[in-house]
């Protein structure tokens, strides 16, 4: 990794983790040490990291995984057409949505969260 990368990492705050493929593997079983994953969520958190996560699956799925992970942030479901706040309780949906279109997540993210950069991995 590179000092770029560290430095950019160091003041990223907002991270957006995959569920499938990520979190779980094809068995739907966790892809790491649960133990250890948390411990390092809660870690970042103390540094005011926030993670949420984003899948094609259904808001009710995701909120199980997302307490199953010990994550602390939003939820993008079902292709982007729903945008979970926990910290409001409110779900946004619609057509606008429907389809995804980066700009348009990129707006609804900061607008909830701030700043956000994309990363390609």
């Amino acid at each position: 990794m590179s000092i770029r990368s560290i430095r950019l990492l160091s003041k990223m705050k907002h991270f957006f983790l995959d569920v499938d493929g990520c979190l779980l593997d094809g068995e739907y079983k966790a892809t790491m040490d649960l133990d250890l994953f948390r411990a390092g969520i809660r870690q970042a958190c103390e540094h005011d990291g926030v993670f949420h996560i984003n899948s094609n699956r259904s808001l009710d799925s995701l909120r199980e995984i997302r307490d199953m992970f010990g994550l602390n942030g939003s939820i993008v479901s079902e292709n982007g057409i729903l945008f979970y706040d926990p910290e409001s309780g409110e779900t946004k949906a619609g057509r606008a949505f429907s389809l995804f279109d980066r700009d348009k997540l990129v707006c609804l993210l900061t607008e909830s969260n701030g700043e956000v950069i994309f990363v390609d991995t």
